[in-house]
């Protein structure tokens, strides 16, 4: 019987400085099935309040990590939970200095969960948009100078307003100083607030809500020669998509959303959401009944 150990095969070392064929396969090969590990840059930490439209913070959410993903980074989000009832009552009321002090509470816990910077996306929470800023412990990416500076930069002039009934009454609370903010007739008025309380409470829309405010926005901007519909509600977002929305509009959430990532990611190109028309396509299928 043959006890001879087998021999041993040693591969060669490869010189200083040379990489042999078989290692630089070996590397290709693994990249491309995602087996090396490749550092990413680091997002920010970014503090999001919810649950002011449950079906807006995952718009928002979603969005977001979307938007971060496509720029090669892994979302470093955190998220507290606000209580609706309590802001809606606050905002209703015009109890800023109280609403201030609730969503500061808010944003502290966002602060101590190590967040950098955080927003509120929501519309009726700015009434207290001043009271806030002197109290947040966190800075701001705040939703109505983003509008706002949307609004300039397209040089809009004539404009009404969707959204909920505080943010229609009080012309964007206030925040549109350069620009005509034609009301909608009382009766109009109503309209749009019920369905946009409706979506909200139950965070779904439907071909009816799509139809009516669609007819509205078009009756509106021939009657008054707007330049624009400023869709100035986040649920609203479940309604009105880039692709099924066929008159001139700006649209607040998604203007929100990038101006947040230019905040988190320098270099981020913005995407097109509301210049340019697309044509009268079916309404989303994104949370319809």
């Amino acid at each position: 019987m043959d006890r001879r150990l087998p021999l041993k095969w040693n591969q060669p070392k490869a010189l200083p400085g040379v990489q042999s064929q078989t290692c630089r396969q070996k590397e290709e090969q693994d990249l491309k099935e995602g087996s090396v590990m490749i550092d990413q840059p680091k997002a920010r930490r970014f503090g999001l309040i919810v649950g002011l439209g449950v079906g807006a913070g995952i718009f928002y959410y979603r969005s977001l990590v979307k938007a971060h993903l496509a720029m090669g980074l892994s979302p470093n989000i955190l998220m507290v939970h606000a209580d609706v009832r309590k802001v809606m009552a606050h905002a209703a009321a015009r109890e800023t200095e109280e609403l201030a002090a609730y969503l500061s509470s808010l944003l502290r816990q966002l602060a101590d969960g190590g967040a950098e910077t955080a927003t509120i996306p929501a519309f009726s929470p700015q009434i207290c948009a001043r009271e806030l800023a002197e109290i947040t412990p966190l800075p701001l990416i705040d939703l109505l100078d983003a509008i706002v500076a949307k609004v300039e930069r397209r040089n809009v002039q004539r404009l009404s307003i969707f959204g909920a009934r505080v943010t229609m009454e009080t012309a964007l609370f206030g925040k549109l100083q350069n620009q005509d903010v034609i009301a909608p007739k009382p009766s109009e008025t109503d309209a749009v607030t019920h369905i946009y309380q409706r979506i909200v409470e139950e965070e779904r829309t439907s071909s009816e809500d799509y139809a009516r405010l669609r007819a509205l926005a078009h009756s509106l901007i021939e009657r008054e020669q707007l330049d624009a519909i400023l869709l100035a509600g986040t649920d609203l977002s479940f309604v009105f998509t880039p692709e099924n929305t066929d008159f001139p509009n700006i649209d607040g959430a998604r203007t929100h959303i990038d101006a947040i990532m230019h905040r988190l990611v320098p270099g981020f190109i913005e995407a097109d959401l509301t210049d340019g028309l697309s044509g009268d396509l079916p309404v989303a299928p994104f949370m319809l009944d």
